[in-house]
């Protein structure tokens, strides 16, 4: 044969044996590449596994059934286990291969791998390194492998992305503006290092003077300037998450792991220890303290944290602890490192208290106003962008004057500037425009007391519908498109029960938008153009600042023309106007012409059905108990479930997939729907109740996949045991 290693009998005994193995390692690949299943039961040692070469580079495909999240976790923390086992007992065979075969030696080319796919491992030449082709196949398998645990770690820590939210904000900024605050002393010596301690920058300012994009900002900059591991969270109105101030964590943790392999390492061994279960605000605690303290000079930046709103339920003391435990844990725990930390918010006391809070090891505190002479060059450049834009027609120098009559009239607040622009009209004449300006309000609560009053004064048909779109921007769980509240504007008025597409417009054009949907509500919302070129009914409509949405809630009637009166009725007032959408939704959901085939409907559009998708997810979460109008959505409930609905079938069936991964997990094809079991899982107790009582369901019903009520109401907690069997005679 030529090959002295080959020929020796100790050694050809060996390597027969090695290349068995690695020829017969496919095997065991493909079991981990068919799907990402979860596998269950002890883990194979090599001597008892069928060994595999890889035909090719594994391909993972993402399994399309219905797992839940624990199932998904699951596959992090056992599955890989075993994979990875395989993947370094192939790594180590190869090894002992090369060992005893050098690459300088030669074989007899397809003595024991025939097929060409190997043809590299077979080159034993010295000109062709297997050995390297197959230490890049391991690295690729290991980078497919650490996608899939970075995707079980964002499951577990159940975070929210930011960088959307970032990009918009950079994107929203004016060239030039925002710069002062990096030549800030405050801003220079929190930046400076090396640090001995953890360093804490607050900088806080009145609402509607830029914080967010001057957040934004640092950002950018820190990521240009700085190679340290740097994570950022923005706080939202419109984050279903705005009531636990712990989600920050969440998502800084899972940046940090991105940037940091060491990270990396320390969360998965933290996910393998909760054994699949999502991670809890202790688990995420310890998580936190250990990476600040392994992984030197992290910077963290967390903006609006005054609008960590609490829920409708919930008290404002409740609350103002939460926020304060948070302040307590993240100060204790950036303390103890060389971390450095930016909180950008309001003046809150609630706020103030938590970064003061005292510790046992020093952390240094830098402190840092925005008042309006140092925003004011910002604010100049912001108001003659708008007057160059709206007031083209003016002379140059009428425009100059103009613009620092609205920054002086503002008191260079970005925000009231920009709520002056809609009566900006190139029309006037230049006395005209200076008055206007002269005699606008300055501060917020009378600018939105202005655009409130004009609303209130619109004719019936154009107040109703700008009521609902206020609605619908400030209670929606996510900004709506254009095209979604659109259709969902059709059933705005309760006494509608169908859908009629011959009131949709001729066309969703910039006319539309103008006079339908942004001058009905004036200064109050505006409207985003979604990232990709995808058309202006993809556009979302948002609130113009967060206070809107704080002034919003004490105005919105509950119904139609009709005041909140009274402290009680306010604070609730968020839990009322979710139930009217929850209303919306059912009563949407209720209509034949959303489960039909497109192609049936007469009028095909983007428009049509357009609703539906949020609709179907969102309406349980809008449904509130214990308030003025709950009786009014729990009978639309019960209407919505009747057995011989099939309209609910549609939804049940459409929705089915949702509702598993997130609430429950089991087996098997669900060929008729038990409305029953799914009253029961997203527990509307009443609606349980009605429907043994009065549509004479049987409780102890059991479906295709051996499902009951009960079975649903205890794997939630939602209904309790006691219930069925004291009140429905389980």
């Amino acid at each position: 044969m030529g090959s002295a290693p080959l020929d020796d009998p100790s050694i050809r005994p060996v390597v027969d044996e090695i290349l068995q193995s690695i020829k017969h390692f496919d095997d065991d690949i493909g079991n981990f590449t068919s799907a990402l299943r979860p596998i269950s039961g002890s883990v194979d040692t090599l001597a008892h596994s069928k060994t595999v070469l890889p035909r090719g580079r594994p391909q993972f495909e993402k399994y399309q059934g219905a797992t839940s999240r624990k199932s998904r976790l699951g596959w992090a923390l056992r599955g890989k286990t075993r994979f990875l086992a395989l993947v370094e007992s192939f790594d180590a065979l190869v090894q002992k291969l090369y060992d005893l075969v050098p690459p300088d030696q030669s074989t007899i080319p397809g003595q024991i791998i025939s097929e060409g796919r190997y043809s590299n491992l077979a080159s034993l030449n010295g000109q062709t390194s297997w050995h390297f082709d197959v230490q890049r196949m391991l690295a690729d398998v290991k980078k497919q492998l650490d996608n899939e645990t970075r995707k079980g770690l964002n499951e577990w820590l159940d975070t929210h992305d930011s960088k959307q939210m970032f990009d918009d904000f950079v994107r929203r900024r004016l060239d030039g503006t925002c710069d002062w605050i990096l030549n800030r002393s405050e801003f220079l010596q929190w930046q400076l290092l090396p640090s001995k301690n953890a360093k804490l920058l607050w900088v806080h300012g009145p609402p509607g003077y830029g914080k967010t994009i001057l957040c934004a900002r640092i950002v950018q900059h820190l990521i240009a300037n700085s190679s340290a591991p740097l994570a950022y969270f923005f706080f939202s109105s419109e984050l279903e998450s705005r009531e636990n101030p712990f989600a920050i964590m969440r998502s800084w943790i899972s940046q940090i792991t991105i940037q940091n392999r060491d990270a990396f390492n320390i969360a998965q061994e933290k996910l393998e220890a909760t054994d699949g279960r999502v991670a809890s605000r202790t688990d995420i605690e310890e998580l936190f303290e250990s990476i600040t303290q392994n992984i030197p000079e992290c910077i963290f930046v967390v903006d609006g944290l005054d609008e960590c709103a609490m829920r409708e339920n919930d008290s404002k003391m409740i609350h103002r602890e939460s926020l304060l435990e948070f302040l307590k844990s993240l100060r204790h725990i950036i303390s103890k490192s060389k971390s450095r930390l930016l909180v950008v918010s309001r003046n809150e006391q609630e706020i103030r208290q938590g970064l003061n809070n005292k510790t046992t090891r020093e952390c240094e505190l830098l402190e840092l106003q925005i008042l309006p002479q140092d925003v004011e060059s910002d604010a100049t450049l912001f108001s003659q962008s708008i007057v160059e834009e709206k007031l083209a027609n003016k002379s140059e120098t009428q425009r100059r004057e103009l613009a620092h009559r609205m920054v002086d009239r503002c008191e260079s607040m970005f925000l009231g500037i920009k709520l002056l622009e809609p009566d900006l009209k190139g029309g006037k004449n230049l006395k005209q425009l200076q008055r206007l300006i002269d005699e606008a309000p300055n501060r917020l609560d009378r600018i939105y007391d202005r655009n409130w009053e004009r609303i209130r004064n619109l004719a019936d048909i154009s107040r109703h519908r700008a009521f609902s779109i206020l609605r619908w921007a400030t209670f929606a769980l996510r900004p709506l498109t254009i095209y979604e509240i659109t259709e969902a504007l059709l059933l705005a008025d309760d006494d509608c029960g169908a859908l009629d597409y011959t009131e949709l417009p001729d066309s969703i054009d910039e006319i539309y938008v103008k006079t339908e949907i942004v001058e009905l509500c004036g200064s109050l919302i505006e409207v985003r153009k979604a990232e990709i070129a995808s058309g202006l009914g993809h556009s979302t409509i948002h609130l113009s600042h967060f206070s809107v949405r704080q002034y919003l809630m004490c105005h919105m009637p509950a119904r139609p023309d009709e005041l909140i009166t009274n402290e009680q009725l306010r604070s609730s007032n968020e839990a009322i106007q979710s139930n009217i959408l929850a209303k919306t939704c059912i009563r949407y959901l209720n209509c034949q012409d959303v489960w039909k085939d497109i192609e049936q409907l007469e009028r095909v559009g983007s428009v049509i059905q357009a609703f539906r998708g949020y609709a179907a997810n969102s309406w349980h979460k809008h449904v509130k108990q214990g308030i003025i109008n709950s009786k009014e959505a729990t009978e639309l409930i019960n209407l919505f479930f009747t057995p011989a609905n099939e309209n609910w079938e549609s939804w049940r069936k459409d929705s089915e997939s949702a509702l598993q991964n997130q609430m429950i997990q089991y087996e098997g094809e669900v060929v008729l729907g038990n409305p029953l079991f799914y009253a029961s899982l997203l527990g509307f107790s009443e609606t349980v109740a009605h429907l043994v009582e009065n549509e004479g369901m049987d409780v102890n019903c059991v479906d295709s996949s051996n499902r009951t009520a009960i079975l649903a109401a205890s794997s939630k907690s939602w209904v309790s045991e006691r219930y069925y069997t004291t009140e429905l005679g389980v």
